[in-house]
């Protein structure tokens, strides 16, 4: 991870309601937004990551789950700041709503960090309770997962008689910058490769269930195609339930890769069925409670609003057993995550997220 400490002159902190020097005596309340159900493939192990972090740096953390609702992810953030009297809200800017949120916490006085494909400094840069925000780049992403799928197929001769790799997408919701990032960056990487022809981007929603029938369309339209890039591994492992049912070979007759680390997904790239899956940002929560908590400790400058940003790492064939071995059981107790924190470390000076760190803090000391 990099960080880029960016300086916004916001005058008025303390005077606005946020005391740092009386939270730093005070055992931390932090929200955490959740805009799908809880056991979500991707949120639950965001969640258990988030919850781990928060209990190694003594926060209470309270998890609120919209199902997919923006008018209850509304109602969750203005029950937290205000009924709830959370000292901070871990969230996302859920269906474009980033600066509508940030309004609340205005209103209630209650600091906000947002995590995953945000990008909000031009939208929120004036506001006090902005803290900042953690995006992966979502567009490298999208572009690695393309290659990684096109180089595979093509060492495979799945050329078409025109010698071309016929390639189909399954996007998340159209309203969703995460998705938009990564389509944009898999679009990036097909205009740079003459060979490739991307036939259609179809919406699947995040779901499993809906990629798999959307792929009766896709399949019966391109009977040609050989590559299904996936923005999730929920519809990457769609492509794969389509797959079984219709009596073809994962490999053989079509390649999938996904972005998200989830689970099922990585046990499924251990057992050949996918390709490749990007992600660590289910992470980024987690990190983002390391530099609110920092923050509200007075280990960071008031005043000061931070953008990190990080890169989406690639599992496969070849690394996936690894990772499964230290980290496949969600069990975070091996990691001290008091570690990364600047208020327990200030000798710190900028953050270190990522899975090279982790890794190391998960073989001790």
């Amino acid at each position: 991870m990099r960080l880029r400490a960016i300086i916004l002159l916001v005058l008025g902190m303390l005077s606005a309601g946020l005391s740092v020097i009386a939270l730093a005596q005070e055992k931390l309340s932090f929200a955490l937004m959740v805009s799908r159900s809880e056991g979500d493939l991707f949120y639950e192990p965001l969640v258990r990551f988030s919850e781990a972090v928060a209990e190694d740096l003594g926060v209470t953390l309270k998890v609120y789950y919209a199902q997919d609702d923006r008018i209850l992810y509304t109602s969750n953030i203005e029950k937290a700041a205000g009924e709830e009297g959370a000292d901070a809200i871990i969230l996302q800017s859920f269906k474009g709503g980033g600066a509508r949120y940030v309004s609340i916490g205005e209103r209630y006085k209650t600091p906000m960090f947002f995590f995953n494909d945000v990008n909000m400094m031009d939208d929120v840069a004036g506001s006090t309770f902005w803290v900042g925000e953690v995006t992966p780049d979502g567009g490298r992403a999208g572009r690695s997962l393309a290659q990684t799928l096109v180089e595979r197929a093509r060492s495979l001769g799945m050329r078409n008689d025109q010698g071309m790799i016929e390639v189909v997408a399954l996007e998340g919701f159209s309203s969703s910058g995460a998705s938009l990032r990564r389509v944009g960056g898999l679009q990036d990487y097909v205009a740079a490769n003459p060979d490739v022809i991307l036939h259609q981007v179809l919406a699947a929603n995040w779901r499993r269930e809906e990629a798999a029938q959307k792929m009766d369309g896709l399949y019966k339209r391109y009977p040609g195609v050989k590559v299904v890039w996936a923005a999730s591994d929920s519809m990457a492992l769609g492509v794969v339930d389509w797959v079984g049912e219709h009596g073809l070979t994962m490999g053989k007759d079509l390649l999938a890769g996904g972005i998200d680390w989830a689970g099922e997904a990585l046990k499924a790239i251990a057992d050949h069925q996918i390709e490749a899956s990007y992600g660590g940002h289910y992470m980024e929560a987690g990190w983002s409670i390391v530099v609110m908590f920092d923050y509200l400790r007075g280990a960071l400058p008031v005043g000061e609003h931070l953008s990190l940003s990080t890169h989406m790492d690639e599992l496969n064939a070849g690394n996936v057993e690894r990772y499964l071995q230290l980290f496949g059981d969600m069990d975070w107790k091996k990691v001290n995550f008091r570690r990364f924190s600047r208020f327990h470390h200030p000798e710190l000076t900028q953050y270190r997220f990522s899975l090279d760190e982790l890794m190391r803090a998960s073989e001790g000391p």
